[in-house]
């Protein structure tokens, strides 16, 4: 009357690779590796590449552009002071010719510098780099302006240049130049100190990248190691 429970159902038999199963699994196993391997340091060797890349192109670009702007700044200010005390007209004539030169040269400067300088590219870091950078652009016209009154005055005869010698030497004239030629060096240490960071982060993505190669390589021997040994264990067992 009563049905009888079904027998448990023998367990199933595991599941035995074939040899040729066993052997392309290894295979399989070492080849994951070494792409895994090989995708690892290609992405730490662009790391590198890229900070390494950016310490020299980025800092040099920079540096030379606001070497330049610096020597035009200080050309302007040599000049303008022999202008002042010049009364052979042939002098100062030339003189003329040399600050416009070097009034050109900081303008150059400061646009190569926020456009293409460093390899077509802005040469601004960050945001401190930034405010190096508007600095110098709003003291600039202010310091050309009073640079352009000296000379007006100047150009009027030797009477008039000794007012002209007052205005160049005067505490406002004197503490537009300081602001100027500060924050210029700022800048300049900041793209040094900027660079200096950039080759130091190269290096240590270099040494990770070593450690990784070791590590990854490690782990894919091991489990190399595992493979064969159960594969040996396996024909073992069979014979």
């Amino acid at each position: 009357r009563f049905n009888k429970p079904a027998a448990p159902r023998p367990p199933a038999p595991p599941v035995k690779l074939t040899l040729s199963q066993r052997v392309g699994l290894l295979i399989g196993v070492v080849v994951f590796g070494i792409a895994a391997l090989t995708g690892a340091l290609l992405y730490q060797m662009e790391t590198v590449f890229d900070r390494a890349n950016y310490a020299h192109t980025n800092t040099v670009g920079s540096i030379a552009t606001l070497d330049d702007l610096r020597e035009g700044l200080l050309q302007v200010q040599i000049q303008v002071s022999a202008h002042v005390t010049e009364v052979n007209p042939e002098h100062l004539s030339a003189t003329e010719a040399r600050i416009k030169h070097f009034r050109q040269q900081v303008e150059a400067s400061i646009s190569r510098f926020g456009l293409n300088a460093c390899l077509g590219q802005p040469c601004i870091v960050d945001e401190k780099d930034r405010d190096y950078f508007y600095k110098i652009k709003s003291l600039w016209p202010e310091y050309d302006a009073a640079v352009q009154i000296i000379l007006s005055e100047s150009r009027k005869g030797t009477e008039a240049q000794l007012g002209a010698r007052d205005l160049l030497e005067s505490d406002e004239f004197l503490g537009l130049a300081a602001q100027l030629n500060t924050v210029i060096e700022d800048q300049i240490n900041h793209h040094i100190e900027s660079g200096r960071r950039s080759a130091e982060s190269a290096l240590a993505a270099k040494s990770n990248a070593r450690t990784a190669s070791l590590v990854i390589g490690v782990l894919i021997a091991l489990l190399a190691g595992l493979l064969i040994r159960y594969e040996f264990k396996e024909s073992t067992a069979q014979e």
